[in-house]
């Protein structure tokens, strides 16, 4: 809530300072007392944009600020946490702004100086200014879906979690990509490391160990040297010890004769045993001092690679050993980081799968919010517009409302249709449906209608019989009975075929169908006119439309590398050569979705090949088992593109197929398979893909000669948009004339009348449908027309 507003200098205020309290505040006066500077004083805080003028007369400068109390949770504050700007909790948030007399302004937010943009933002979801022309929060897009989520009571908690956990996987996996990215660069440098490590094995304290034992083994050689030629000197015929006993021997003869020779002689004999035990020290200690030179230099050798390799990777030599671990452990990782991105990469999925289905659950709920608010909103307005209404006087004098229904509209209650379909089904609401001559006069200001109701009865033909009155009735049928149309509800001209919709006309056989399916194909008014008047003026034979439900089917069998493939062909009875559109279906295989699509081909005036990559012995088997046989198939993808090339060359070979005239369209992961044909570099003149796959190939890049149309959802699932840039670029690479169709709201599967969400992601849109099968004609007149 706004707390205070202090204003300096702005129009005719010198300085006023505003406090408000809690509950309602009113500002009440004469016209000139000076509301109005308020409220521009209060929009420029908030980031209005600024003018001179605002400035006192005399001023140099002015400025205004706001203080607010805005809650914890308030969204302002992620905005100032973006700009990095912390506001603490339970403080009031003041924002500022200052004006100079020539113009310049600054923006402050606390003391920290802001763009006025952020100004504005904040004050967008802070304040809310009502006036005579400020209603702000109805006429900003932004929050609509606030108010509508307001009035629906909804929900979307869920959805914001789940959209916080996909965007934190997509950051982690950006994280470890960019490891791995980083660890490959030095993978090598790490495995040559290691490999120098476990080759010399160091172990903890082995270099102390080898110093000690180097220098017991230098001094053992050094003293060794001290002791040369001892041996010669004590021992020996000349030595100490024989020139010793030769002395005793000689004192000892006249030891008897003087007792000091006898003392000598005692002496003597001490020395003798002192020289023989030190002759036996001497010889011990040499021994013990004896060395291998090769031990010595085995020693230096380990200890000087020791510390060789300690300095080369600037590490202690007791930490080499540590050093090793941590780079088996780092090379560990990145051999494991595949398997983490990989994992990623699933939980990546399953968070966008999870977001998908909570999306999901929350637009049905916001659509049918949608329908209570727009009937909400109706009902008043139509009570505003009677409680309005002037009153006039019946011929009695009596005063009576004025009732305002428009001629020609019906009430909401019995509304079935409106004159455009597509906007009928737009936000899935009933719309009002017009009387025929109300459609008459929205035909004639250029609305599409149903060429026989435009003036409310049939149009009038040259010749007139039975037949020609009874489909007159059943025209006008529909208009007499409670509101209805010619056509079921959803369906317009241009439909794409569903097998599970009924004739729209009942009480009529199958005779008086087909004869009027070749009226309307004489007139060219009927169901997929456009493209087809020129088929009718084509050189070419056989591109004639007359004889509408003429087509028929035939299975077509294919032996490929031990297994057997049964398409189905469908083509007039006629069998002239016609230009043919592949068809490559879903996951379940050839099934009445795609033969619907080729019989409405058919009536355009081409042939159509409903191939099978699948196989016969997979014809009515459950969906789990499609699926883990479509995974097989993508997994090799060079099989596959055999495999659509054999199906290519099958279709060139039969009769009713124009050989040198051949597109290709598929549906989910036939739309792949559509792509795949194109990348091979087929001779196909062009390619669709309906709410397809987009993984690429993986196969050696080739020109695409064939021209490429897709037909995406936006919130398809299993084709993100990242997908979609990459198909485009991919495209663009290959020299591909290429346009993608990217359908808002829309989902996976959005041809299948069938899918009805039971399978997360995957929903039927009507609207979509309309407009991709429209194009898809079109481009096919591109394709196969007299200027295609």
């Amino acid at each position: 809530m706004l707390r205070q507003l202090a204003i300096r200098n702005v129009v005719l205020v010198e300085a006023l300072e505003i406090e408000f309290e809690r509950g309602l505040g009113v500002l009440t006066g004469e016209t000139g007392a000076g509301k109005s500077i308020l409220l521009d004083a209060l929009g420029l805080a908030l980031g209005a944009r600024s003018e001179a003028g605002l400035v006192r007369s005399g001023q140099e400068s002015a400025s205004v600020s706001a203080e607010l109390e805005l809650g914890g949770d308030h969204p302002a504050h992620a905005l100032l946490s973006d700009q990095g700007i912390e506001a603490e909790t339970g403080e009031p948030l003041i924002l500022r702004r200052t004006l100079k007399a020539d113009g310049g302004s600054r923006a402050f937010v606390g003391a920290s100086p802001v763009p006025a943009g952020l100004l504005r933002e904040i004050g967008s979801q802070a304040v809310e200014i009502h006036g005579q022309h400020d209603d702000r929060g109805l006429l900003n897009p932004r929050g609509h879906r606030a108010l509508l989520d307001a009035f629906g009571r909804l929900d979307t908690g869920r959805v914001a979690e789940a959209w916080a956990e996909v965007t934190r996987i997509e950051a982690e996996l950006g994280q470890a990509r960019a490891q791995l990215a980083s660890a490959e660069r030095e993978r090598d440098w790490l495995a040559h490391s290691l490999g120098e490590i476990e080759a010399l094995s160091p172990q903890s304290g082995e270099e102390s160990r080898l110093a000690e034992e180097r220098s017991e083994i230098q001094a053992g050689i050094k003293a060794g040297e001290s002791l040369t030629g001892l041996d010669e000197l004590l021992g020996g015929s000349d030595g100490a010890l024989a020139q010793l006993r030769l002395a005793a021997r000689r004192i000892e003869r006249g030891a008897a004769e003087h007792p000091l020779l006898a003392e000598a002689l005692a002496a003597l004999d001490r020395a003798l045993i002192d020289a023989a035990e030190a002759e036996d020290r001497i010889e011990r200690a040499a021994d013990a001092l004896a060395c291998d030179p090769a031990r010595l230099e085995s020693v230096e050798a380990r200890l000087f690679d020791i510390r060789g390799l300690a300095r080369k990777h600037r590490v202690e030599p007791d930490a080499l050993a540590e050093l090793g671990a941590r780079m088996r452990a780092r090379l560990s990782e990145i051999d494991a980081g595949g398997e983490r991105i990989a994992g990623l990469d699933q939980a990546l999925e399953e968070a966008r799968l999870a977001y998908s289905r909570a999306a999901a659950d929350v637009s049905r709920e916001r659509h049918a919010a949608a329908e209570r608010l727009d009937r909400a909103v109706a009902a008043e307005l139509h009570r505003q517009a009677r409680r309005r209404a002037l009153p006039h006087r019946d011929r009695g004098g009596r005063a009576r409302a004025r009732r305002h229904r428009p001629r020609g509209i019906r009430s909401l209650d019995q509304s079935r249709r409106a004159v455009r379909p597509a906007d009928a089904h737009r936000q899935r609401r009933r719309t009002v449906a017009l009387h025929p001559r109300a459609q008459g006069r929205a035909c004639r200001g250029g609305q599409r209608g149903h060429d026989d109701l435009r003036r409310g009865r049939p149009r009038r033909r040259r010749s007139g019989g039975k037949r020609d009155r009874r489909a007159a009735r059943a025209a006008r049928a529909p208009v007499a009975s409670a509101g209805g149309h010619p056509f079921p509800p959803g369906r317009c001209a241009r439909d794409p075929p569903f097998p599970d919709r009924e004739d729209p006309r009942p009480g009529r056989n199958a005779h008086d169908r087909a004869a009027a399916r070749r009226k309307r194909a004489a007139r060219g008014d009927c169901a997929h006119a456009v493209g087809r008047r020129s088929h009718g003026r084509s050189a070419r034979p056989g591109r004639a439309i007359a004889g509408g439900g003429m087509s028929k089917q035939r299975p077509v069998g294919l032996e490929f590398e031990g297994e057997e493939l049964e398409s189905v062909f469908v083509g007039r009875r006629d069998n002239q050569p016609r230009p043919t559109v592949i068809l490559f279906p879903t996951v379940m295989g050839v099934s009445e979705l795609e033969l619907g699509y080729a019989r409405q081909l058919v009536e355009l005036g081409y042939s159509a090949f409903a191939a099978d990559p699948f196989g016969k012995k997979f014809q009515g088997a459950p969906r789990e088992t499609m699926v883990g046989e479509m995974n097989r198939l993508k997994a090799d993808r060079a099989g596959l593109r055999r495999r659509l090339l054999a199906l290519f060359e099958q279709v060139r070979g039969l009769d009713g197929a124009d050989g040198g005239h051949l597109a290709a369209a598929g549906f989910c992961f036939g739309g792949m398979c559509a792509l795949d044909l194109a990348r091979s570099g087929a001779d196909v003149a062009g390619v669709a893909s309906f709410h397809g796959l987009f993984d690429p190939a993986g196969l050696d890049p080739r020109p695409i000669g064939a021209k490429v149309i897709a037909f995406h959802g936006w919130d398809d699932p299993l084709a993100p948009p990242d997908k979609v840039v990459a198909l485009a670029n991919e495209l663009t690479e290959a020299g591909a004339d290429w346009q993608i169709h990217a359908y808002g709201h829309v989902q996976h599967g959005f041809t299948n009348p069938k899918a009805d969400g039971s399978i997360p992601g995957v929903v039927h849109n009507r609207t979509a449908a309309e407009r991709a099968w429209t194009a898809f004609v079109n481009f096919l007149e591109e394709l196969f027309g007299e200027d295609g």
